[in-house]
């Protein structure tokens, strides 16, 4: 029982929705600012589901065309081949276009950002601040957010609905197959949940961590000399080892999860020699061709991917809402300007500087100026 209510416990962490909720909010301003490149990732989506089945139609329709010895229909095929490869180079092209600047756009923006908010901070605060603490939040919080921007962030739009595009599509050539690798689905999701579960309780530990090595280093290098004077070599050495052993076991502990979502691909291609096997004994009896075979086989991974691919970018995101869950531990720090202070020299309206009616002497005999 008291293990139920530890798991319980943990997966209200896992689907935390109000941690969502804080993410968003502190990202909103950063996403409406590149809105377009958004905009333009969600318009290409479309594109991509598109080529995905339409590169499958065609290498099932150019293989039924080449046993039947259809020249005629080979010579239509081909054009067609030919622009779909074009306008998917096209599309690709974009689709990293717009990444980039929907990706490493948010990050510089939120890099100005949160510099300028550390500048605002109160000298009281400011002084609280460990050196090591403010630099990892730079070199590591922030590029660790990549789970919740860019493509990242559309594709856990673009997996469900690739999903149910691909399946109505493969319902159409053959719906026995189909309904196989839907009963082997729920599989993959589980599968894929549970270990991004696991991944997702090691980040909080990893960001910090890596705030930690971050201080030694920048401790050690500024108070060198004090370092030296005090012959701590050693015990400085010895603190950074520990720390940097940590770390390695902690990335050693996630490859050894990442490693174990190798139940992905065994799903995959059972399901994948599954429907290849029965497929094949559909088109011995002439109820699929071979051309409808070809293409539900590149297809059917679609049916498996999408969804071990959705846990996998949960787990991400899960991942980076723990290093934007530190920034906005500083952003809330209330700060004690809102504007930049500067440098601003006086301004004189004075022309020239006259003097009247003034002396100047050490004794009354000897006067040393007088106006």
């Amino acid at each position: 029982m008291a293990k139920v209510k530890q798991l319980i416990t943990i997966a209200n962490q896992y689907f935390s929705m109000k941690d969502i909720r804080k993410t968003f909010s502190m990202l909103k301003p950063f996403f409406l600012k590149h809105w377009k490149a958004y905009s333009a990732l969600l318009f290409l989506l479309g594109f991509d589901i598109f080529f995905t089945i339409a590169f499958a139609w065609f290498f099932g329709n150019i293989t039924d065309a080449a046993i039947r010895s259809d020249f005629e229909e080979l010579k239509r095929l081909i054009p067609i081949g030919i622009g779909l490869t074009v306008l998917n180079i096209i599309s690709n092209f974009c689709d990293i276009y717009f990444e980039t600047i929907a990706s490493n756009g948010l990050k510089k923006d939120l890099k100005e950002y949160l510099f300028k908010h550390i500048l605002n901070l109160p000298a009281g605060v400011a002084s609280n601040l460990r050196s090591g603490d403010l630099l990892s939040y730079f070199t590591n919080d922030i590029h660790s957010i990549d789970g919740v921007t860019g493509s990242s962030l559309i594709n856990l739009i673009r997996l469900p609905l690739t999903y149910i595009a691909v399946l109505i599509y493969l319902f159409q050539i053959n719906w026995v197959l189909s309904m196989i690798s839907i009963l082997i689905a729920p599989i993959a999701i589980v599968a894929g949940a549970g270990f991004g579960l696991l991944l997702k309780r090691n980040g909080r530990k990893l960001h910090s961590l890596i705030a930690q090595i971050n201080n030694t280093l920048s401790e050690t290098f500024q108070g060198f000399q004090v370092i030296r004077s005090f012959t701590l070599e050693k015990k400085v050495f010895e603190k950074f080892t520990r720390e940097n052993d940590d770390y390695f076991k902690l990335e050693l502990e996630n490859a050894k999860l990442q490693a174990g979502i190798i139940p992905e691909y065994l799903i995959s291609s059972v399901v994948f020699l599954t429907c290849l096997s029965l497929g094949a004994y559909f088109v011995y009896q002439k109820e699929m061709s071979v051309g409808s075979l070809l293409t539900f086989t590149n297809l059917v991974g679609y049916l498996v991917y999408p969804l071990t691919g959705l846990a996998g970018q949960w787990a991400g995101f899960q991942r980076s809402i723990t290093a934007i869950e530190r920034i906005i531990e500083l952003v809330e720090k209330p700060v004690a300007s809102l504007e930049l202070a500067a440098y601003s020299p006086v301004k004189s309206n004075m022309k020239s500087l006259e003097f009247k009616n003034i002396t100047f002497s050490y004794d009354e005999n000897k006067m040393i100026f007088q106006t």
